[in-house]
């Protein structure tokens, strides 16, 4: 009887996290290989964690992981793909931007999900073709010595085991943007210091590939120290959580015109000279997202750095013609995504900006006098 049962030692498995900085949890998983005669495994749904198993025995290499995930609303797709496996054994195949990107750099035009077709597959998912993609990937990241030294020699974003949990490979991701074109894979350093234009990618395409030594510079990180740990973001988004846990007459106290007139104390967090677009905590926030019924009991989740802004040199500092922000301009600032969740699964997206106050992090806003913006009053869509 003992001779007659199989175990896991017979079974050629893909063991691997999916994430995109914050962990991609309820995520289809599906596995398609280069032969259309075999049968792909049924999908799987990631963990809480976005580590997902799947029994690929018999698929013929190389094969395509396809995550496929809802962030802020959005329905995702990432992959990875598996040149080749080790028969019998447990296969690590992370799905991340990173390995997105190495997807984008061999896929005919650019485009990953050209990868689902086996034939496809098969002719652009040569070893060395994969090899040179992430080579190129890896070289470019270890331009950044902030991110070299996290990542190590031996980084391989398709095998390197990590945990999405905002340390080690995990938090390298939190702080890039990777974004997929025709033009190709562009690369932004999230930590970059910028001012005025934003940060500056660095554009990696298909023919880098043949030489994957020589690579663009990614920008240099702001030094950690001028950085909100993840511990600090966290502990600012609980406080809007503990907000969004009241109802609405007890988050705020309006007038009979529906005017925010005050906000309570539980979610009055925020220094007394917070201002932003020319409003204060009040009238921005107050009015404009805490009378919202549709996020009363909503989920806060992981923070993310979405952009390091420059501290102002000493000629702006100097100019009185230069608008001057009370934390901002002689110190580090960031702008924070938090993704909300309400009750009903909906979800969102709630960017602000942090600062130190009093040498702690807190929420500052942009404290300028007004907000300019122009306004598209008519739009053509054509299908």
């Amino acid at each position: 009887m003992l001779a007659a049962c199989g175990g896991s030692d017979d079974a050629t498995l893909l063991k691997g996290v999916a994430a995109s900085g914050a962990a991609l949890a309820g995520a289809s998983v599906m596995v398609i290989d280069s032969d259309t005669s075999t049968t792909n495994p049924l999908p799987v749904t990631t963990l809480a964690d976005g580590s997902y198993t799947v029994d690929v025995t018999g698929l013929k290499t190389p094969l395509v992981v396809l995550v496929t995930a809802t962030v802020e609303g959005v329905e995702t797709k990432t992959l990875a793909v598996v040149p080749s496996v080790t028969a019998n054994a447990d296969n690590i195949a992370n799905v991340t931007p990173l390995t997105n990107a190495v997807a984008a750099l061999i896929a005919p035009g650019g485009d990953p999900l050209a990868l689902l077709v086996p034939a496809m597959l098969e002719s652009s998912a040569t070893p060395i073709k994969v090899s040179n993609a992430t080579a190129l990937v890896v070289n470019t990241l270890a331009t950044n010595r902030v991110i070299a030294n996290v990542l190590g020699t031996t980084f391989n974003p398709l095998t390197t085991p990590f945990k999405a949990d905002g340390s080690g490979v995990d938090g390298v991701l939190d702080k890039l943007k990777v974004e997929v074109a025709s033009s190709g894979v562009s690369i932004t350093n999230l930590t970059a210091p910028v001012s005025g234009n934003g940060a500056e990618p660095v554009l990696l395409t298909a023919a880098q590939t043949a030489t994957p030594t020589v690579v663009p510079t990614l920008p240099a990180s702001t030094a950690a120290s001028d950085l909100p740990s993840e511990a600090e973001i966290a502990a600012l988004g609980a406080k809007f959580q503990a907000c969004l846990a009241l109802p609405v007459p007890s988050r705020v106290t309006r007038d009979p015109a529906g005017t925010v007139t005050a906000v309570s104390a539980t979610c009055n967090f925020v220094p007394a000279n917070w201002k932003s677009n020319g409003r204060t905590f009040a009238q921005e926030v107050g009015q404009f997202a805490l009378t919202k019924n549709q996020w009363s009991g909503a989920t806060v989740g992981k923070g993310l750095i979405a952009v390091a802004l420059a501290k102002d040199s000493a000629d702006d500092l100097a100019d009185p013609k230069v608008f001057k922000h009370p934390y901002c301009s002689t110190a580090t600032c960031v702008v924070v995504r938090y993704p909300l969740t309400s009750t009903s699964k909906q979800t969102a997206g709630s960017d602000w900006q942090i600062g130190k106050v009093g040498g702690v992090w807190n929420f500052v806003g942009n404290q300028r006098p007004y907000r300019a913006f122009a306004d598209p009053r008519l739009n053509r869509k054509i299908n």
